[in-house]
């Protein structure tokens, strides 16, 4: 949940920077986070022997918003209208995700 919420976080900051070095920056430090959290999902899924349904729901999430960031990271030379969207689409899914918690 804490994952979720940073990356919840971390998006509502790339929305208010306005200097497009500092939203790249800010968008570099996202991915390197996500791609952390993967390392973290293979260990998490394998210690969940049974496996509540808020928690299979978190890893889904968390998997899902891997799969945005890579595509987001597919060709470095991406307009920001392009990587705008799976920003978007990572903060619907993170959205969704915490309010689905009643968090």
């Amino acid at each position: 949940m804490t994952r979720l919420n940073n990356i919840y976080f971390s998006l509502l900051d790339i929305q208010k920077t306005r200097s497009d070095e500092s939203k790249k920056e800010k968008i570099c430090s996202l991915i390197n986070y996500v791609e952390q959290i993967n390392k973290d999902v293979k260990n998490l899924r394998s210690n969940l022997e049974y496996p509540y349904l808020n928690e299979s729901k978190i890893i889904h999430t968390l998997l899902e918003i891997q799969i945005q960031t890579r595509l987001m990271q597919v060709g470095e030379g991406k307009r920001f209208q392009e990587i705008a969207v799976h920003l978007f689409n990572i903060r619907v899914l993170a959205e969704n995700a915490l309010s689905s918690m009643n968090f």
